[in-house]
């Protein structure tokens, strides 16, 4: 869980710093890091309340349609690149 002291004192927090300079702190950093990745971090918060709204809205889950792009042109309808203007 990480080093816990009691609030608003003191002596408490002195003790726990010096507690820290004083054991591996491995396994906390990696418990820490766990709990960001779980909790913190973007994707799984988006995930949990895209999940909450669709319960809510009774919508089963996110369309997969994608919207349709073109991006083809031809260059001989393009005012710039059409060979007629720079002749």
């Amino acid at each position: 869980m990480g080093i816990i002291v009691e609030p608003d004192d003191a002596a408490a927090l002195g003790e726990g710093i010096r507690s820290a300079l004083k054991i591996n702190l491995e396994n906390i950093r990696h418990n820490a890091r766990n709990y960001a990745k779980k909790f913190l971090a973007k994707d799984p918060i988006l995930k949990n309340w895209e999940t909450k709204l669709f319960r809510l809205t009774g919508i089963a889950s996110m369309p997969t349609r994608r919207p349709e792009v073109s991006l083809s042109f031809k260059a001989e309808s393009h005012p710039v690149l059409d060979n007629s203007l720079i002749d």
